[in-house]
């Protein structure tokens, strides 16, 4: 996970940092009729909000960000900047890479409308576990069923020609794309069902119980 948003924030400030890359982005959004989506930096504070807003983005923006890297480090541009350049279209051109940004894509939503929950004034405590178990069921049905960006990925890789669409993808060091037999995944589903499941655990304790415990009282009083 560090790796890969070491990537991510690496991209951002390669394009943040030079108008002239930006414009040459948006020149290829349109030669591939793509619209670009705005790219955000990872932030220490709200990081939960901003790694969901980036990840859409590069996904969004995938096929036009691949498209320009390998334009800059083949066309000739300064050493420095083609290295970068070469280093970041090695790392994202990657199946390991395009896996897991899809996965993150199923992945964020979940634990951030759980988190959005939390900041919510609405809800009584005890109403929280139902959100909880919500998202610990839609995180657990990732292992093993593929969700709406992995079945897009699985859908359009080409296992045989190595491509996605039309760009030529590294397959180096990946057994297999198969994401609910990828322990990988299923160990990070796993680690934040529980970190979920701890961080949370005090409301099954008391004075839960015990506000449950009146609401029904009270509800017994009100139906005499």
């Amino acid at each position: 996970m560090s790796t890969f948003e070491t990537t991510l924030k690496g991209v951002f400030k390669f394009y943040y940092y030079s108008p002239k890359r930006r414009r040459e982005l948006a020149g290829i959004s349109e030669i591939l009729d793509q619209i670009l989506l705005h790219f955000g930096d990872i932030k220490q504070v709200r990081w939960l909000s901003s790694n969901e807003r980036t990840v859409k983005a590069m996904l969004s923006n995938y096929e036009v960000v691949v498209s320009h890297l390998e334009h800059d480090f083949v066309a000739g541009s300064r050493a420095d900047d083609a290295n970068r350049a070469k280093g970041y279209h090695n790392v994202i051109a990657s199946v390991k890479f395009l896996k897991f940004l899809h996965f993150l894509v199923d992945y964020f939503p979940i634990v951030a409308k759980l988190s959005r929950t939390f900041q919510l004034d609405d809800y009584l405590i005890i109403e929280l576990n139902d959100h909880i178990e919500a998202a610990v069921i839609h995180l657990t049905q990732l292992k093993h069923h593929t969700g709406k960006y992995c079945t897009q990925f699985e859908e359009k890789f080409d296992v045989t020609n190595k491509t996605f669409g039309e760009i030529k993808i590294s397959t180096r060091n990946v057994q297999s794309v198969d994401m609910k037999s990828d322990k990988d995944l299923h160990a990070l589903i796993d680690g934040t069902i529980k970190y979920i499941e701890s961080r949370f655990k005090s409301l099954n304790e008391n004075p839960s119980h015990f506000f449950r415990y009146l609401i029904f009282i009270s509800g017994h009083w009100r139906g005499i």
